[in-house]
């Protein structure tokens, strides 16, 4: 009997032993819904080879769990009388996510729930598939399939008992981005011809025979020439303020109420966005230098959407004060956090664990690497982390706010500065001098870059030739995904800051929540004191234009790492 049962139980498989029966009695199962009731001579003696020195009897209606000592030689029973439940933690319901998205589903259990899988549904929970099946862990990193749908649903159940289960609380979302063409009414209808039918003729800009760009590589579209400067050198781009004329078609702007044709509305504490005053930190060679941080002048500004035809949340529209500040001219690099990979990995402070890399010691994940992942541009082999060829400059993406912020105490302590971040809990401390993540407000104040009530950067009109975004028809969109451009491919803001709209979402350090705004809390506001997810700017280069707007608000649950989502770096200027 017992040579069968050794069989029958594998070594491996001793923390599945359990006596769970009204009648009383000692059983053994592999956790596969099957039990063998034993007497308790040969119970005992099963339980001994299973690595259990210790047991105690169980007579009537419980549950017997074993805890794992990580020896081959101990471990002991412990009686739990909770019946076996299971609850989804997250998703809860109500998210967005992206194709491909990777996303930790997340639940608690109580009792012997044994092994749980985890299953989809796109259509609102009527037909389930299976996405795997999790043995002695609370939670899956799954990846979001190609679907478009909003009524997705992720339900857990127990193998060994078949009621036990939970579900989100209400449908998510998967939305695949979707361009509509933009075609000039003025634009005129091409002639068929033998190559296909009558069409319509979409408008791209063109650089003017006199302009010039900068690099050959850019996007075409007007653009400032800037000189060579010595490396980590700041320098002030010469060139004529633009004039009226928009760069696409050359069209003069229509007047608005506050100014004439083309003028930026600009508040008289903040400077006028000219390409006369825009501060550029250039490496040899002319590149931006994603090492640099440009002072952000203090000023008031009015935050949130003027226009009120997007969401609720980013209304009402408030005056907020913002105290100077330093941010980084551009996202955080591929080449700048595998440093900090590297640096962190040779003294103990990150592992990879299931090809994701984790804080030693600690829960949240911090990034993807490409085993994990193809299209995380951060490898990790023989015992080092490397960035994919050609991608050096792209920004950092598949990274969670944990990793942004341990990023930033990270390059802190390495410049001699108090760190901004506890990571007993994450609590930001405002008054160190280290870097951390920008606040909800200083980002929109810098993205706006001193241009007030307009809807990007540069203005009102969808350009281009200005960021990256779904369609923006730069080299890169011939790449395979993640169709990122290098950091300051476009041109810069207001402010000297590039690429404020678009490229990848950029977490931002509040709390996210949705009527925050009705608080109107004037002077550097920081965001709710809690909550569940955190705050997301700028847009990315898988969505359509207006999710980069400058007013544009949006969340992730803090452990997530998408395709599309990165961050930059701030701190307090100096007094």
């Amino acid at each position: 009997m017992l040579e069968v049962l050794r069989d029958a139980v594998p070594r491996v498989d001793a923390r599945q032993c359990f006596a769970d029966r009204p009648t009383g009695g000692y059983w053994i199962s592999r956790g596969e819904g099957t039990a063998v009731r034993l007497d308790l001579k040969t119970f005992v003696r099963v339980l001994m080879d299973g690595s259990v020195v210790a047991v105690v009897m169980c007579l009537g209606l419980c549950s017997m769990a074993m805890a794992d000592t990580g020896s081959a030689e101990s471990g002991l029973f412990a009686i739990d009388n909770r019946p076996p439940a299971l609850e989804l933690l997250y998703p809860t319901g109500g998210e967005v996510f992206e194709p491909n998205a990777v996303i930790s589903i997340v639940w608690t259990s109580r009792g012997i729930v044994g092994d749980v899988i985890v299953a989809f549904s796109s259509d609102g929970g009527g037909a389930f598939t299976d996405a795997n099946r999790v043995s002695d862990a609370n939670s899956y990193v799954w990846k979001a399939p190609v679907v478009d749908s909003n009524q997705c649903v992720i339900a857990v159940r127990s193998v060994l008992h078949a009621s036990v289960s939970d579900r989100c609380e209400k449908p998510f979302a998967i939305r695949i981005p979707r361009i509509e063409p933009v075609v000039d009414p003025n634009d005129v209808v091409a002639a068929p011809d033998a190559n296909g039918p009558v069409g319509v003729h979409v408008h791209i800009p063109v650089v003017e025979p006199n302009r010039t760009v900068v690099e050959p590589d850019r996007p075409v579209g007007l653009d400032v020439n800037i000189p060579v400067a010595e490396p980590n050198l700041s320098v002030i781009a010469p060139g004529p303020t633009p004039g009226p004329e928009a760069v696409d078609g050359n069209h003069v702007a229509e007047p608005d109420a506050r100014g004439g044709a083309g003028q930026a509305i600009v508040e008289p504490n903040l400077p006028v966005p000219t390409t006369d005053n825009i501060p550029v930190s250039l490496q040899a060679g002319g590149k931006p230098d994603p090492n640099a941080m440009i002072p952000i002048p203090g000023g008031s500004f009015e935050m949130g959407d003027h226009f009120g035809a997007w969401d609720a949340d980013e209304r009402p529209v408030h005056v907020v004060e913002i105290a100077p500040l330093l941010m980084g001219a551009t996202e955080v690099t591929n080449r700048q956090y595998c440093e900090y990979l590297n640096d962190a990995l040779r003294n103990g402070r990150v592992a990879v664990q299931e090809r994701i890399v984790f804080g030693v010691g600690r829960n949240e994940p911090y990034c993807n690497v490409r085993e994990f992942d193809s299209w995380s541009q951060i490898a990790f082999a023989k015992n080092q982390f490397t960035v994919q060829p050609g991608k050096e400059n792209h920004p950092m993406l598949e990274i969670s706010w944990f990793g942004s912020a341990a990023y930033c105490n990270w390059l802190s302590l390495r410049q001699g500065l108090r760190p901004c971040y506890n990571p007993a809990d994450w609590e930001c401390d405002f008054a160190g001098d280290g870097y951390r993540l920008p606040t909800e407000a200083e980002w929109e104040y810098a993205a706006r870059g001193g241009l007030e009530r307009r809807k990007y950067p540069w203005g009102d009109e969808e350009d281009p030739t200005k960021t990256n975004w779904w369609g923006s028809g730069d080299p890169f969109e011939k790449d395979p995904y993640p169709r990122t451009t290098p950091v300051g491919f476009y041109p810069p803001n207001g402010f000297g800051l590039y690429d404020m709209a678009g490229n990848v979402w950029e977490w931002c350090n509040d709390w996210y929540g949705l009527s925050y705004y009705d608080f109107k809390i004037k002077d550097n506001p920081r965001g709710p004191a809690s909550g569940s997810a955190r705050v997301t700017r700028g847009g990315s280069w898988i969505l359509n234009p207006d999710r980069s707007r400058c007013s544009n608000r949006n969340f992730n649950y803090p452990h997530y790492r998408g395709l599309g989502l990165g961050f930059r770096v701030v701190r307090r200027a100096a007094p």
